[in-house]
């Protein structure tokens, strides 16, 4: 019997990169990605995190380079952010006012959201850059970085002011993986060119080369922007052994320094947000609800209609609805897709894992804040959408004729309802009509679109939503005192002191849970 020999993965040459027409390229993603979403610069500031974080913040109201180093030795709001940060007091000092705009902010929002806009091409223009060195074909490459850069899913993280902060974890965390992508393509060249015997010589101890100080340095600060990206380290390590074909062995020597960097910045992370305010979920349970959150994220990948902000998809509400066991099922057929393409189409695989590894911290594996709320939420999708970028390259480079008019089409269909996606981010009214619209069970929208229309004098409409949000949502004290304040005002005292009560009583009970565990700060006192 003859045995076969087993190839030696250090020595295979890594996939070739394709064709020029770089300057066309480029003109057309920064074009294509302005087009679909350049009118977000006039949109107002979100109602959500942008108060806390930019216009109500006193550390920029105004700002002040000692209000920005504050954030480098303490968290804020639960999280350790400060390149975030720096970025935000660097473009509030330029658009700060000595006069507040209609809404009474001295910052303008326009900023903001230019930055925001910026990241997102550059990113787009930084996902090319990596798929042109895994796709065998400049042009395919371009169709990967277009889906990326105009899939509806990408919306909320560019609309929204707060978001800025996934654009920067995710640019930076895109440069890492360019950067180690190049190094380890070139180690493995050398190996190839030089034998085996010599490349072990040439790798031993730590390859503390440019491209990959310029790679784990960019992983470091994408994390201090925002510590879920911490992932990233999963997203090359599966690049560098699936594409570049690297053996095991040295794909985790190269990585030991980034595995450092990432425990401590998951050991760090944890410390601050423990997860109080998340409810309580059983450990046999956790992986049913990541396995729904994947399904969820796969079926609007595929259909990016309805596009909501807050679906209410909290682990509660989805472990007792019965549509759970056919999203939690998806995963399963993924893996069997997967199983099955291995060998056919293994780029589209690493794309799909790639996908699924950038969600992992926040699946609902490991409880957080959010999860009081949902447990989806397009932003998180931001960095993964690399993987789905992957795969339509590799499709795309295979084409030809009326196959890459079909995937044109495909992506001018995807920029039209990007486009369309982005206006309903305008302002806060717009805002609150959509997410009512995809989910009218939103006691939280309900709520905040009550007080909106209070403050416009139509008090009679604000008590219709408040009344639906204690219907929804029977422990929320908010629109009680707001629905009992309202009553007062028109004489109905039993009413109105009856809901106050509950009110009072509620937010008592919250106050006790808040104070109870504390909130540990890492950096030696309480925020």
């Amino acid at each position: 019997m003859v045995r076969k020999h087993k190839r030696t993965r250090a020595l295979r040459q890594p996939v070739t990169t394709g064709g020029g027409g770089y300057g066309w390229i480029t003109a057309i993603l920064i074009l294509a990605v302005l087009t679909a979403l350049g009118r977000v610069i006039a949109h107002d500031f979100s109602w959500w995190d942008d108060p806390a974080n930019l216009y109500e913040n006193p550390r920029f109201n105004p700002p002040s380079l000692r209000g920005i180093l504050y954030y480098w030795h303490r968290p804020y709001l639960d999280m350790y952010i400060p390149v975030t940060y720096t970025v935000w007091g660097a473009l509030a000092m330029l658009s700060y006012t000595a006069t507040p705009n209609a809404a009474g902010a001295y910052l303008s929002p326009a900023v903001f959201h230019a930055a925001s806009v910026v990241l997102h091409v550059l990113a787009a223009l930084m996902a090319f850059r990596i798929l042109e060195k895994i796709i065998d074909g400049g042009w395919a490459a371009c169709a990967g970085a277009l889906l990326f850069g105009l899939h509806p899913l990408q919306v909320e993280a560019v609309a929204w002011a707060s978001g800025l902060r996934d654009l920067l974890a995710g640019l930076l965390s895109l440069i890492a993986i360019w950067q180690y992508l190049t190094f380890a393509m070139d180690r493995h060249k050398a190996a190839a060119e030089t034998g085996a015997r010599t490349a072990n010589k040439r790798v031993r101890g730590f390859p503390w080369n440019a491209r990959y100080v310029i790679a784990i340095t960019a992983y470091a600060l994408a994390m201090l922007s925002k510590p879920a990206v911490v992932v990233t380290v999963l997203m090359v390590a599966l690049l560098d052994y699936c594409v570049v074909r690297r053996s095991a062995g040295q794909v985790i020597k190269s990585l030991v320094p980034w595995l450092l960097l990432a425990a401590g910045c998951a050991l760090l992370a944890t410390n601050i947000q423990p997860g109080y305010s998340a409810p309580a979920v059983p450990l046999w349970s956790r992986p049913i609800v990541a396995a729904d959150a994947v399904g969820f994220y796969v079926y609007k990948l595929v259909f990016p209609l309805w596009l909501g902000w807050n679906y209410g998809r909290t682990p509660q509400t989805v472990l007792s609805s019965n549509s759970v066991y056919v999203m939690a099922s998806v995963p399963l057929l993924l893996i069997g897709a997967m199983w099955y393409l291995r060998r056919r189409a293994r780029l589209i695989v690493v794309g799909s894992l790639l996908f699924v590894a950038s969600l992992v911290p926040v699946l609902g594996l490991v409880q957080f804040d959010f999860h009081w709320l949902s447990t989806v939420a397009y932003r998180y999708l931001y960095l993964g959408m690399l993987g789905p970028a992957m795969a339509l390259a590799w499709g795309t480079s295979r084409l030809r004729g009326p196959g890459i008019a079909c995937v044109c089409v495909y992506l001018a269909a995807l920029g039209m309802l990007s486009s369309a996606q982005a206006s309903r981010w305008r302002n806060q009214v717009a805002i609150w009509q959509q997410e009512l619209h995809v989910n009218p069970a939103s006691w939280l929208a309900h709520n905040d679109h009550g007080n909106y229309l209070r403050g416009q004098g139509q008090s009679e409409a604000a008590a219709g939503h408040w009344r639906e949000a204690i219907r929804l949502k029977n422990d929320y004290a908010e629109p009680r005192a707001s629905l009992g304040n309202y009553l007062l005002n028109h004489g109905r005292c039993r009413e109105a002191v009856a809901l106050l009560r509950q009110a009072i009583r509620l937010n008592e009970l919250k106050a006790a849970i808040d104070v109870t565990p504390g909130v540990r700060d890492p950096f030696g006192g309480r925020e």
